[in-house]
């Protein structure tokens, strides 16, 4: 058993006023060696609210494969930023058990009117750009062979060194703003 995985993530949505009302979905990113993205709906059920998600990608970054079925609790803040002052962020908290046979896909529909979010003086769009920071906590962790009975857990060591392999190589690849882990291709110059 793993005891905790943490990370965290900045989205930044260019010219988000001119993207259609369907989804909208981020880049994949690495959190505790699943990678996950987020996924936004601008008129979500044709009700003029902005809602979003943390969805898994059914990806685990250290294997090929996935002999294993993966369970653990995820607690997950989405934070929308306010570029004008950071006491007026928006924050939603959410825990959900987390096994990787059904997808993992949580979130908060309905956060924040359209509105608002366009208001002028909010804050909240600036030069056309959303910020959304995500923070995911993976704990209790455990694998479990395919086929094996609820109680069979498997040594992950081996796991748990290619995928913090994996991980430093990615850090590696990635830059920190306000200690937000984002690619490369996400930082304007």
């Amino acid at each position: 058993m793993v005891k905790k995985f943490d990370g965290k993530f900045i989205w930044v949505i260019k010219n988000f006023s001119t993207f259609p009302s369907e989804k909208i979905c981020s880049g994949s990113f690495v959190i505790g060696g699943w990678f996950w993205r987020l996924v936004a709906y601008p008129r979500e059920n044709d009700v003029d609210y902005l809602s979003l998600y943390l969805v898994d990608d059914m990806r685990y970054a250290a294997s090929k494969s996935k002999p294993y079925k993966l369970r653990g609790n995820v607690n997950f803040n989405i934070t929308i930023i306010n570029q004008l002052s950071k006491k007026l962020s928006l924050r939603e908290d959410s825990e959900h058990l987390y096994d990787v046979i059904s997808p993992f896909h949580r979130g908060f529909e309905s956060w924040i009117p359209l509105n608002k979010l366009h208001a002028e003086d909010g804050g909240f769009l600036l030069n056309g750009e959303l910020k959304i920071a995500v923070k995911v906590q993976v704990s209790d962790v455990s694998w479990e062979p395919e086929d094996a009975s609820d109680d069979a857990l498997v040594d992950v060591s081996g796991g748990i060194k290619k995928t913090t392999k994996f991980l430093r190589k990615t850090k590696e690849t990635m830059d920190a703003i306000n200690g937000f882990q984002i690619l490369p291709s996400q930082v304007r110059n």
